[in-house]
């Protein structure tokens, strides 16, 4: 798929360490981050980068959308924190809003934005989903059972 995105890349590129910094402003982020003592500098250099990496890479056409290792990465990080699907989803969902919020500060809106946008990140969400349910939540079940 092309994506009208496409031509800004570069200016995202640019905004990366804007971008970032945004989405850590957020109060619920924090909030996550801090009831599971996830040290949120590291956070955002070990995954919130590589997501935005990824996300570039999607806009580009050089990966694939839904199949985001770095997320994949986080997920088994995960695995050793009760840290809920709801949370997950906030962690998200606070991205991709700071994703479309740059599209107005960096005057790029438009319908066709926001919606390839929301696109991308909801695609790769369904895909953690799926990866989350065939690998980690089917161990735990497997663990459970043979207590």
């Amino acid at each position: 798929m092309e994506y009208k995105l496409k031509k800004y890349l570069q200016l995202y590129k640019e905004n990366e360490d804007n971008i970032l910094d945004s989405w850590l402003k957020f109060n619920e982020p924090k909030e996550i981050c801090q009831k599971h003592n996830i040290d949120i500098d590291s956070f955002k250099d070990e995954y919130i980068r590589g997501v935005f990496s990824y996300f570039m890479g999607v806009i580009a056409g050089e990966v694939e959308i839904g199949n985001c290792p770095v997320m994949e990465r986080f997920l088994e990080y995960l695995k050793n924190i009760d840290m809920s699907s709801n949370e997950l989803f906030i962690l998200c969902t606070y991205f991709k809003r700071t994703m479309i919020d740059y599209s107005y500060i960096l005057g790029i809106n438009s319908k066709e934005i926001f919606d390839e946008i929301s696109h991308i990140f909801d695609k790769n969400f369904s895909s953690i989903l799926a990866y989350y349910n065939d690998t980690i939540y089917k161990k735990e079940q497997e663990i459970n059972k043979n207590i």
